[in-house]
């Protein structure tokens, strides 16, 4: 292991959808990330107001994030926070939507 080398002890997974965390928190675990894995839920933190395209909205999640907890705990040390949003395409029509759920 590299001498700078920063061990998580606890991932926070920015979204409230159980399903993307799941889904997220397994792949990050897969690639080797342990730690203890949290979302939103947990710390019971509003999602804001989201804009932009998929990578403005994730960064906006894990900023969000990160005041609300500096906030609170004042101590971010050994904590890792991932944004995650996502999009669909409709390829025949090229229309995208933040909510693929409204499509």
């Amino acid at each position: 292991m590299k001498k700078n080398t920063i061990i998580p002890n606890r991932i926070i997974i920015a979204t409230k959808n159980l399903d993307k965390f799941k889904i997220t928190s397994e792949l990050l675990l897969k690639f080797g990330l342990k730690g203890q894995y949290f979302n939103l839920n947990d710390f019971k933190i509003e999602n804001s107001k989201e804009y932009g395209n998929t990578t403005e909205r994730a960064k906006q999640k894990a900023v969000n994030c990160r005041n609300y907890l500096k906030l609170k705990e004042k101590e971010l040390e050994n904590t890792i926070i991932v944004g995650i949003d996502d999009e669909i395409v409709i390829e025949k029509e090229r229309k995208t939507g933040k909510d693929s759920k409204v499509m």
